[in-house]
C-alpha cells in the first residue's frame, strides 16, 4: 500500500485551524489523572484534548476513556 510499513490508514477529521497549551488541564480515568499537553481547536471551535501515551507520542486523547476533564485548580 504504501512504501512505510507502519503506515496503518488515514481518518477524515476536522480541519485544525490552532494548538494551545494544556494549562495545567488534566483527564480523570478513575482514580487516575493524567495530563492534557495541548488543545487542538478545529475550524467549528471544538477542543480536543491531546495527550502523550506511553510510547512519548502525542495523540487526541480517547472520549471514551476519560471520565471527566479536571480543571487546573482542581485538586
Amino acid at each position: 500500500m504504501t512504501e512505510w510499513p507502519d503506515f496503518s490508514h488515514l481518518e477524515q477529521t476536522r480541519r485544525a485551524i490552532a494548538a494551545i497549551p494544556g494549562g495545567g488541564w488534566r483527564l480523570r480515568h478513575g482514580d487516575s489523572t493524567e495530563p492534557v499537553l495541548a488543545w487542538l481547536i478545529s475550524a467549528n471551535g471544538q477542543a480536543a484534548p491531546i495527550v502523550i501515551d506511553a510510547s512519548h507520542v502525542a495523540a487526541p486523547a480517547d472520549p471514551t476513556h476519560a471520565d471527566r476533564v479536571v480543571p487546573p485548580e482542581a485538586d
